[in-house]
């Protein structure tokens, strides 16, 4: 079932099934689906300043050395050991998405210089991915992208200036 807002919904009657492992507790639920755990979450005041004091847009962040220090910071001050990069990089798109990030200005970094037929090179590997950019950096997908791109090339790019390339062609 899909609700109005395009989220896709999974309704599962279980009342036929023998045993499904699930105990009913009456508790709210940790996540939507049993055995699934839900992301965790950074304090949004201590990414915000950590972000701030950072100052380089989230566009520009992925695979930087400054987004290892604001992973690392916001992991520590949070006391979030299990917390992923992928997690982090998710929450901080929600909070830019949601207008709670300040903005930065322009991006430090520029794309590389590559010729069109290696963006539209790209462009094909991208496929349907290419309208949902922003869930591609800290993914096995995008770890794969960057090795399929890079073997068409003369010289390996870092996946830094892969995303920042990925990020010009889906807009």
């Amino acid at each position: 079932m899909r609700d109005p807002f395009g989220n896709v919904l999974l309704i599962v009657d279980q009342t036929l099934c023998q045993d499904t492992g699930v105990t009913e507790d009456a508790k709210p639920p940790s996540a939507l689906f049993p055995g699934i755990e839900e992301p965790q979450r950074v304090d949004e005041r201590v990414l915000v300043e950590a972000y701030r004091r950072i100052g380089r847009t989230a566009d520009d962040l992925p695979y930087t050395p400054d987004f290892e220090k604001l992973y690392f910071e916001c992991r520590s001050a949070a006391g979030c050991e299990g917390l992923t990069r992928g997690e982090l990089w998710r929450q901080l798109l929600n909070m830019r998405k949601g207008g709670r990030l300040p903005r930065l200005g322009e991006a430090r970094s520029r794309p590389p210089a590559v010729s069109e037929q290696d963006r539209q090179r790209l462009r094909q590997m991208l496929g349907n991915d290419i309208g949902k950019r922003d869930r591609l950096p800290y993914t096995d997908r995008f770890a794969q992208l960057v090795d399929e791109f890079n073997r068409t090339q003369p010289r390996p790019l870092s996946p830094h200036l892969v995303w920042r390339l990925v990020a010009t062609l889906a807009k």
